[in-house]
């Protein structure tokens, strides 16, 4: 059986409700989910998110966006670079119609749930954004 899980900084934390009696000894074996994520992605993607480590901060992020984003329509994923200092990072973009309701409600919950869940030095790498269509 695999339980999806995320660290909190002390603990790992079950996402979802676990049919196990209290107690009950298992063997947690740490292991970043987010491969298959980033399938689609295109190369540039791919090889940011692994010199930097991201598979897991990134499909835990696009996992909270597919629970608190009513009318999501997809995500997108891509690198922006500054153009004068070359700096780069990955853009996580929720894609929603124009007139969706509760955007910002939505949005903070997801950035609340994502903080939660993930180091200070992954979210460094990440910003996350919402694009009305």
């Amino acid at each position: 059986m695999a339980i999806g899980a995320h660290f909190d900084g002390r603990v790992f934390v079950p996402d979802g409700p676990i049919d196990l009696p209290v107690g009950h000894r298992v063997r947690v074996v740490p292991e970043p989910d987010g491969g298959r994520e980033l399938d689609s992605a295109p190369p540039e993607v791919r090889d940011f998110c692994t010199s930097h480590d991201l598979a897991g901060p990134v499909a835990e992020l696009q996992r909270l966006v597919r629970e608190e984003m009513t009318g999501l329509t997809g995500t997108e994923l891509r690198i922006q670079t500054d153009p004068e200092s070359g700096e780069k990072w990955l853009v996580v973009a929720a894609h929603l119609p124009a007139g969706s309701a509760n955007v910002l409600a939505e949005y903070n919950a997801v950035v609340r749930r994502w903080v939660e869940a993930t180091e200070p030095r992954d979210r460094d790498w990440i910003t996350f954004t919402v694009a009305l269509s």
